[in-house]
């Protein structure tokens, strides 16, 4: 299972119902901002959860199997 942060969609500025030329030019700095944010949020939860994948890869290669009682049901 993926971290939230791997998942959740980016929140972006929307633009108002009439917007202004400030308004474009600010929509475009913030979603920028935004996607920058979102998309290295997203980078860290998969780097984070493939480290984890790998730790407990390399746990179960170098740890001898243990040997389980037998459980009978009758």
């Amino acid at each position: 299972m993926l971290p939230a942060a791997a998942t959740t969609p980016c929140v972006l500025a929307r633009l108002p119902q009439t917007p202004t030329r400030a308004d474009l030019e600010i929509a475009y700095v913030e979603r920028g901002a935004g996607l920058a944010a979102c998309e290295s949020a997203r980078a860290l939860a998969v780097e984070t959860l493939l480290a984890e994948r790998a730790l407990q890869d390399r746990w179960r290669r170098e740890t001898p199997p243990r040997r389980r009682p037998l459980i009978r049901f009758r």
